[in-house]
């Protein structure tokens, strides 16, 4: 509830605002974040039961503002519908669960006027940081921590507050953050700091004015259109050895990558991959996915 009266502060949403709503409600984007800043605002949502591209332009000209993971920009981007007319009502566009590239950022102001806000948030924390709302937005940045959490980058190793610049791992605290994993107390202990700081996974860093970037994981994980894929495709991977592939494709947006991108990184043909990345690669149209990252 805190966080949610915090972005509805920081967002700037009131009463008239009308959300349009595609993203799916058993993910933390959805419901915590999507649904809960337009209920506290008393706001309004036009809510579709997903991403359609005809359905998002048809409820387009009602709404005021959108939130969506990167993938739903570029899908508005690839429409010759998509143009800056039919924006030019909007307030705001929030972007999130999955890295928005500097390339969608520039080309999506170019031809709207409006810059994405991207911020960074995770199922176990909720929002973290966001870009400001009345200020710079700065492309492949997730702005700054938002009132009432703190976050450090540390040394992976020691533990080490990291000066501006350096990446490290990304720690969080604040009343956003979790309690702790249900009925796994020895997981919970291996996540936090014993000053209370949650160890996020996340590799990130601060520049000189305050902006925080993510830079990648220190987990395995797979990004596909803003939620993970679960079960045994990616514990298969890494089992495999073809972990490197999986994460790299990620730290470009996802696992939008053709098959026959990711038979050349499992082969060894990608920059930096072994030769023994991987022994087999099958591609699939569909898999299981869950919800991780918010």
């Amino acid at each position: 509830a805190s966080n949610s009266q915090t972005m509805v502060k920081f967002w700037q949403f009131t009463e008239d605002d009308v959300l349009l709503h595609a993203l799916p409600i058993f993910h933390t984007h959805g419901l915590f974040v999507a649904t809960n800043c337009l209920m506290m605002a008393g706001g309004s949502m036009l809510f579709l039961p997903k991403f359609d591209l005809d359905q998002v332009l048809s409820a387009l000209p009602r709404a005021t503002a959108m939130m969506g993971v990167p993938t739903f920009y570029t899908r508005l981007l690839a429409s010759d519908r998509f143009t800056r007319e039919a924006s030019a009502h909007m307030r705001l566009f929030i972007s999130g669960s999955a890295p928005l590239s500097a390339e969608v950022h520039k080309e999506f102001y170019e031809r709207t006027g409006h810059a994405i806000l991207e911020r960074y948030g995770m199922t176990e924390t909720n929002m973290n940081t966001s870009n400001p709302y009345d200020g710079d937005r700065r492309p492949g940045t997730v702005g700054f921590p938002l009132p009432g959490v703190g976050l450090r980058v540390v040394d992976a190793r020691t533990g080490r507050v990291l000066p501006d610049g350096e990446v490290g791992i990304i720690e969080i605290k604040g009343p956003n953050v979790f309690a702790g994993y249900w009925r796994m107390p020895e997981k919970t202990a291996q996540e936090f700091r014993a000053d209370g700081y949650f160890i996020t996974g996340d590799m990130g860093r601060i520049d000189e004015d305050g902006y925080v970037s993510i830079v990648g994981r220190s987990k395995d994980l797979i990004i596909s259109g803003g939620r993970s894929p679960a079960g045994r495709v990616a514990w298969r991977g890494r089992k495999r050895g073809d972990r490197r592939a999986a994460s790299r494709f990620r730290g470009s947006g996802g696992c939008r990558a053709r098959p026959e991108a990711w038979r050349e990184a499992a082969a060894g043909r990608c920059s930096g991959l072994p030769e023994r990345s991987s022994r087999k690669v099958q591609a699939a149209q569909k898999g299981p996915r869950s919800g991780s990252l918010a």
